[in-house]
């Protein structure tokens, strides 16, 4: 029985690398849940209150012994025969409960590392038997992805500013401690995040392989090129997918596809499960290259997609005057200007209230439709995306 692990600092992207070692493996693998799914002790609370349970209300040895049960439960739900993933390993709780500690002020990091190593080395009761990659952050390409995670990263509860600098606190304990108990591991398993999520799947399969002799296929690897369209009503989206389609051989497609998806299997939609689903969709069809996707709702889902395939994800912003909207949407409707009128904008109206306009902010193109001959848009629209 292999027990793989993916460790590393929040916000590094464990999780999405959990779910993407999912893809293609299905029968060879067995992803285990988060650790607060097993054992007993762990409270149902909201994100802000989890934060004060965690920071202000636990005793710090019962945190240990909530944890260390949730550990023991989460190993006796491994499936035998079965390649068994965990999202962070045994000695990534231990630098976590380092962090808490020293966090907590009741003493030093040094102080710290003694008191959960006693612990651990007098409850946990079983060798944790695990094979470990700790995703290292490289700090010039976490500088250059913030605005997305910021825009990715959207939260139901809203942190006091009290509680956000606890965690910064606690983040810089964390890194003492990721140090402390991780010195020791080799080289070829430390994975730096230098580049995408895409591409660090990518490292990650191939580490595992070449480390213990299994057979994780690499995924997309025929994969081309993506490009998102967003804009109001009657911005060319559609016309302009066409011309992609049937001029430069582009496989349309339409956000609504992934979420039938979701939706049919009882999962919630989100940029992570959707990005899951696209990925899945083009590793499942390698013949399929190039893709067109149709329209960007809101910035979250596209700035997920550029973390997720980098340079080969496009993002596209169309723009047009609103009066040549109401005039495109009156012509091709064969309704007066009244009418289109009012229906563009009550479409405009909806469109924006998703935040479909804050696309533009991360677009990698703007780009001006404003001609009414569709051959002569799409022209220039190929030029600017050097097709």
């Amino acid at each position: 029985m292999l027990k793989l692990t993916i460790s590393g600092i929040d916000r590094i992207g464990k999780t999405q690398q959990i779910q993407l070692l999912g893809l293609g493996t299905s029968k060879i693998t067995h992803r285990l849940k988060q650790l607060i799914e097993y054992g007993d002790g762990w409270p149902a609370l909201s994100k802000t209150a989890f934060h004060e349970w965690w920071f202000d209300h636990i005793e710090f040895d019962a945190l240990v012994r909530i944890i260390i049960n949730g550990l023991k439960v989460r190993n006796d739900s491994c499936v035998p025969n079965k390649i068994n993933i965990f999202d962070r390993g045994t000695l990534m709780f231990k630098a976590v409960l380092a962090a808490t500690y020293t966090t907590k002020d009741l003493g030093s990091l040094e102080d710290a590392y003694d008191r959960v190593d006693d612990l651990f080395d007098d409850l946990l009761g079983y060798s944790p038997d695990e094979y470990e990659l700790l995703l290292v952050p490289d700090i010039d390409y976490q500088r250059s992805i913030k605005p997305l995670i910021q825009i990715v990263d959207i939260r139901n509860d809203q942190y006091t500013s009290e509680q956000t600098a606890r965690y910064t606190t606690y983040q810089k304990y964390l890194d003492y401690a990721i140090k402390h108990y991780y010195i020791g591991m080799p080289h070829n398993q430390n994975v730096v995040v230098s580049s995408c999520l895409f591409d660090i799947q990518n490292e990650i399969r191939s580490r595992y392989n070449n480390a213990i002799g299994i057979k994780l296929p690499i995924i997309c690897e025929s994969f081309e090129r993506a490009i998102a369209l967003g804009g109001l009503s009657e911005s060319g989206k559609s016309s302009l997918g066409e011309i992609l389609s049937k001029q430069y051989g582009f496989y349309r497609l339409k956000l609504r596809y992934f979420e039938d998806i979701l939706i049919r299997t009882g999962q919630t939609v989100n940029a992570n499960n959707m990005g899951f689903e696209f990925t899945s969709f083009l590793h499942c069809h390698p013949h399929i290259t190039q893709v067109s996707i149709e329209s960007m709702h809101d910035p979250i889902l596209p700035a997920y997609l550029k973390l997720l395939l980098a340079d080969r994800f496009t993002i596209v912003f169309l723009t047009a005057p609103e009066e040549l909207r109401i005039s495109r949407t009156a012509n091709g409707a064969k309704m007066s200007i009244e009418k289109a009128t009012t229906q563009v904008r009550q479409k405009d109206e909806i469109k924006r209230s998703r935040g479909a306009h804050q696309v533009e902010a991360i677009a990698d193109l703007v780009f001006s439709n404003i001609t009414d001959g569709v051959e002569i848009a799409a022209s220039e629209f190929a030029k600017q995306l050097c097709l």
